[in-house]
């Protein structure tokens, strides 16, 4: 999901929301939960949302949209559906999408961009949809992305960037496109990441440790060092999505979505609003 102002953009495998015909991916009204006319209509599993601007970008297993041939990754504007020229052309599944500048960040299945060689991990231009020069190549697929101004986060169930070794979470520097060396090494996949302000970055997944302390499925990591905080809510079951809201006085909610049963000391089905601080 993507929310845009008064908009919640969903993607799936679903056919139909609220009664109403959608195929894999719908605009819903955030006040009403009532699909709209928004329509774009993919032929497979949309896996990955990121709105920037005018522009809704799509990621997933789809080969079309709207009858025209998109190959895992589309572009579609915000209010009218209309399809986009861009067109990078995955030839495997897009897990993951985040926008930061001009720059479409992309993880999933996929080994080649346009042509290009680009193991599971990309950065494309978000209007040509052409592949930068930018290329962690990792070793197994990427599950999230992150961007800021900064740098890119990336999680997934990978054991190594190139000839680096980073297990399951990694980050790289945007302007020198160096790995940075935050090396927490999850002991299992990391599925979730979302970054609060620039200042700290929060993460989900299976795993019950991180950089050799325990951390059930949620963790927390300042920025810009990277340490592990002493965040540590829990949740008995993996963790596969994360948001959050900071209040005008700075504080911040994160919200979790997965198959827990209970998080942060209480019991809560598969959906969790928990203390960005406090962990509750």
């Amino acid at each position: 999901v993507a929310l845009d102002g008064a908009s919640v953009y969903a993607g799936g495998g679903f056919a139909s929301v609220g009664g109403s015909t959608r195929a894999h991916v719908a605009q819903i009204d955030a006040a009403s939960g009532v699909a709209t006319a928004w329509d774009p209509s993919a032929s497979d599993a949309v896996t990955a949302i990121a709105v920037a601007g005018d522009v809704v970008y799509l990621g997933g297993r789809f080969s079309q949209i709207g009858g025209t041939a998109r190959s895992h990754a589309a572009a579609v504007h915000r209010t009218t559906a209309a399809l986009r020229p861009w067109d990078p052309n995955a030839d495997d599944t897009v897990l993951a999408l985040s926008v930061s500048g001009g720059t479409v960040y992309m993880g999933g299945e996929f080994l080649n961009i346009g042509g290009a060689l680009r193991l599971h991990a990309a950065a494309v231009d978000a209007v040509s949809g052409a592949a930068s020069t930018w290329h962690p190549a990792l070793n197994d697929p990427v599950r999230t992305i992150t961007a800021t101004a900064d740098l890119v986060a990336v999680g997934g169930s990978f054991e190594a960037l190139g000839a680096y070794p980073r297990r399951n979470l990694a980050a790289i520097d945007l302007e020198t496109g160096r790995l940075l060396p935050w090396n927490p090494r999850p002991d299992s996949a990391v599925l979730a990441l979302e970054v609060a302000g620039d200042r700290r970055v929060y993460v989900g997944g299976n795993f019950t440790a991180v950089a050799r302390q325990s951390r059930a499925r949620l963790a927390a990591f300042d920025l810009p060092t990277f340490t592990l905080t002493s965040w540590n809510p829990g949740a008995d079951a993996q963790v596969l999505a994360l948001a959050s809201f900071t209040d005008p006085a700075g504080v911040t909610t994160v919200y979790a979505g997965g198959e827990f049963a209970t998080a942060g000391g209480a019991a809560r089905s598969r959906l969790a609003a928990i203390g960005g601080a406090s962990g509750l």
